[in-house]
């Protein structure tokens, strides 16, 4: 039998090269053998990632169970990288919902957990998770201010990286705020969310 920690990294690797359906096949078994064992760490891990894949697929209500779960295992343990990625996927799942108050309390609960953990840990490259939501409620409440700010970190080095064509309208977006030129920020942004919520980043 594959070991429930290796069929963890063949699901990690698959879920971000695309391949959703093995990624689900992996992350699934490692999270089952996990259970039996008692093994609390890949608990965390494999709810976390099976919940941010959902996600990808747009499946809410799995979202939502899988994030449930992933914070409580993660919670269990001190886990605060997986505690921020649990509230960043809440902050997506109230975005899906029309709640924009819990977008903001879940998207900065987030944030808040990460700003905890050493500078560069390797959890903080999935901050995108809550900055898109983050994003995309400021620019519903007309929040400029804050849609700089996110559009900054979403750009930032330590952040997994972006799609090219996503990066763009960012970077435009945030060349225009600079520039003092809210209606073409506003205007890049907005391309830079459609071309987001198409690829289920949020």
């Amino acid at each position: 039998a594959i070991r429930p920690a290796l069929l963890f990294q063949f699901g990690f690797g698959e879920l971000w090269l695309g391949l959703l359906d093995d990624a689900q096949a992996h992350l699934g078994e490692a999270l089952q053998q996990a259970e039996r064992t008692g093994d609390l760490n890949l608990q965390a891990r494999c709810l976390t990632y099976l919940t941010i894949l959902a996600r990808r697929l747009a499946r809410q209500d799995d979202v939502a169970a899988y994030a449930e779960r992933a914070f409580a295992v993660a919670e269990s343990i001190g886990m605060r990288e997986y505690m921020a990625t649990a509230r960043a996927n809440r902050a997506w799942l109230a975005w899906r919902r029309g709640d924009l108050a819990a977008v903001e309390a879940q998207g900065r609960a987030a944030l808040a957990l990460w700003s905890e953990l050493p500078p560069g840990h390797g959890s903080t490259v999935f901050q995108w998770t809550a900055l898109w939501p983050l994003l995309a409620a400021a620019m519903r409440t007309g929040d400029l201010a804050a849609a700089e700010r996110h559009t900054a970190a979403l750009l930032e080095p330590p952040q997994q990286r972006l799609d090219a064509h996503l990066a763009g309208w960012l970077e435009s977006a945030l060349v225009a705020f600079r520039r003092g030129e809210p209606t073409e920020a506003r205007r890049c942004l907005a391309r830079g969310v459609a071309s987001a919520i198409t690829m289920n980043l949020f």
